[in-house]
């Protein structure tokens, strides 16, 4: 069964942020998610990856509900923990990060896990 995964990014990249997080794409004035959406599909082909380039704010709780895994970038404190809600709620993997400069951050919720060594 393949995994279902959404990247929702609303943010644009400039020329300098896009040199800084992609050096091998040659893409201007495209979202981050969008730019790097092939890469991520190669890391697994089992894996579904889309993009959303929509507004976080004006997706229903069951957009979300509707993956296994919701990676979000760009947005609001605010959004952030809505979104997480709704995943959790709906028992969806939920991942958020984002880069600023020299320093960012990366938040992990998968409600409850096991790891393998």
């Amino acid at each position: 069964m393949a995994v279902k995964t959404v990247v929702v990014d609303i943010d644009e990249t400039t020329n300098q942020s896009m040199y800084w997080y992609c050096l091998h794409c040659l893409v201007y004035c495209c979202q981050r998610a969008e730019s790097s959406v092939s890469r991520a599909q190669q890391l697994n082909p089992m894996v579904d990856v889309r993009v959303d380039s929509g507004s976080v704010a004006d997706k229903p709780a069951s957009f979300f509900a509707s993956y296994d895994v919701v990676c979000a970038t760009c947005c609001t404190l605010a959004q952030l923990i809505r979104v997480d809600d709704i995943c959790r709620q709906h028992n969806v993997a939920f991942f958020a990060g984002d880069v600023f400069g020299y320093f960012g951050f990366m938040f992990a919720d998968l409600h409850q896990h096991e790891y393998a060594e």
